[in-house]
């Protein structure tokens, strides 16, 4: 079968820009929650002030942005994603 990123950009339009930007988005944040938690636990680098201030922003980036960008997809149609 299809992988899910040909699947998006067989549908045409904007389906396989916004799937790109939003696994990419995925990836990049997801890859820097164990490398926050290395820094802030493991190596004692970071305050607790500041590894929850990077938490936070990492789970903005992770959640809200993602959902901004896939309902600026919408208008694609949501089968569309």
């Amino acid at each position: 079968g299809k992988s899910w990123a040909e699947a998006a950009k067989a549908k045409g339009g904007e389906s396989g820009s916004v799937y790109s930007k939003i696994a990419g988005i995925t990836v990049i944040t997801w890859f820097c929650y164990p490398i926050v938690w290395v820094f802030a636990e493991g190596f004692g680098n970071f305050s607790v002030t500041f590894e929850v201030l990077i938490y936070g922003v990492l789970d903005v980036i992770s959640k809200a942005v993602f959902g901004l960008i896939l309902m600026s997809g919408a208008s694609t149609g949501y089968e569309a994603i």
